[in-house]
C-alpha cells in the first residue's frame, strides 16, 4: 500500500466518532449465586402454541399474562393464567388481523396497556424487514382492541446482510421512561448489545427507524428474554441457562448497578420471562410449555 494511502486510512480511523460498543458501566456488586434447579408449576395447553417466545403482565387483568409463538405460527397474542389456563374463548388466543409471524420473538407492554410485537427475531442476522407492531389491550376482558401500528426497525452498525458476526437477532424487549430497550442475541460472542427505541419519535409514516446502541455486556449466553418490574427498579435479563438480575442502577443505565447472575437448570429451552410482582418472575420453555417461577429476591 502507498504512504499516501495508509495516511488516509489513519487519517480516516481516527476521524470516527468513538464507538459505544464497550459502554456498559461496570456493575459495582457483580456476583454469581448458587444453581437453581427449577421444577414446572403449571403448564400451558399446546393448543395455545408449542414455541412460546414472549410473554408480558397484563395492565388491567389480574392474573393474565399474554404470550406469543415465533416464527411459522399464527401471528397471534394468547392470554393465558399463572395455573396454564387459556383466558380467549379461542385457544389460539387473538389472531392480530393483517399481519404475519415473520419471527415474533419478543413482547413489552407499557403502563397504560400498549403491547409492543417485537418482530426481531434473525437467527443469521439477515433480515432487512425488522418491525415492531403496536396493539393495545381491552380495559374490559382479556382482549385486543383498538387499530394495529407497523414501524419498521434496522441496526445502523449492520453494513452486510447476512453479518458474519451474527449479531443482531433479538428475543428480548421492555419498557422503560417512553424507551423500548431491546437485548441482543449475540452467537459468536455470546454478549447481549442493549439498543433503545424512543418511543416519542415512532412515526408511521416513516420509512424505518434507527435503533440507539447503548452498550454490550458479557452475559456469556444467549439473550432469549427480557422484563422490568412494575416500579421500574429491576431488570430480568434470561439466557438458556441463567438468570441475569440487575437493581440500584442509575437513570438507564441498567448494567450500572448491581448485577446477580442466577444459574438455572431442569427447565428445558426457556425462552421468555416476565414479572408477576417485583421479586417473582416467570419463566416458559418451548415445546413442553412449562411455566416455572422463580424468586428474585437478593439472598
Amino acid at each position: 500500500m502507498r504512504m499516501t494511502s495508509v495516511l488516509t486510512v489513519l487519517f480516516f480511523f481516527f476521524a470516527l466518532p468513538p464507538s459505544h460498543e464497550n459502554d456498559c458501566r461496570e456493575p459495582r456488586t457483580p456476583t454469581c449465586e448458587p444453581a437453581r434447579s427449577l421444577s414446572p408449576a403449571a403448564r400451558i395447553p399446546a393448543a395455545a402454541g408449542q414455541e412460546i417466545s414472549g410473554m408480558v403482565k397484563s395492565r388491567f387483568h389480574d392474573d393474565i399474562y399474554w404470550v406469543l409463538n415465533d416464527s411459522g405460527n399464527l401471528p397471534a397474542l394468547i392470554p393465558v393464567t399463572s395455573s396454564g389456563e387459556i383466558a380467549s374463548p379461542d385457544t389460539r388466543g387473538y389472531i392480530v388481523d393483517g399481519l404475519e409471524n415473520t419471527d415474533w420473538e419478543a413482547l413489552a407492554i407499557d403502563r397504560d396497556g400498549t403491547i409492543y410485537i417485537c418482530d426481531t427475531g434473525n437467527n443469521f442476522s439477515s433480515r432487512h424487514d425488522l418491525k415492531i407492531h403496536r396493539v393495545s389491550e381491552s380495559r374490559d376482558n382479556p382482549a385486543l382492541t383498538g387499530t394495529v401500528d407497523t414501524f419498521r426497525i434496522h441496526y445502523p452498525e449492520q453494513q452486510l446482510f447476512p453479518s458474519p458476526d451474527m449479531a443482531y437477532d433479538c428475543e428480548a424487549a421492555f419498557i422503560r421512561d417512553n424507551n423500548l430497550f431491546l437485548l441482543t442475541k449475540r452467537r459468536q460472542d455470546r454478549n447481549t448489545s442493549l439498543y433503545r427505541l424512543r418511543l416519542s419519535s415512532l412515526d408511521k409514516t416513516a420509512q424505518t427507524h434507527a435503533l440507539e446502541l447503548m452498550c454490550t455486556f458479557p452475559v456469556n449466553g444467549l439473550v432469549t428474554g427480557a422484563d422490568i418490574s412494575a416500579d421500574g427498579n429491576i431488570v430480568a435479563v434470561l439466557t438458556y441457562t441463567s438468570l441475569w438480575v440487575l437493581e440500584h442502577y442509575e437513570d438507564n443505565n441498567f448494567f450500572s448497578g448491581s448485577v446477580r447472575c442466577i444459574p438455572l437448570t431442569d427447565a428445558g429451552q426457556i425462552e421468555s420471562v416476565c414479572f408477576m410482582g417485583n421479586h417473582t418472575v416467570a419463566a416458559v420453555n418451548e415445546s413442553a410449555n412449562e411455566l416455572f417461577f422463580i424468586d428474585i429476591t437478593a439472598p
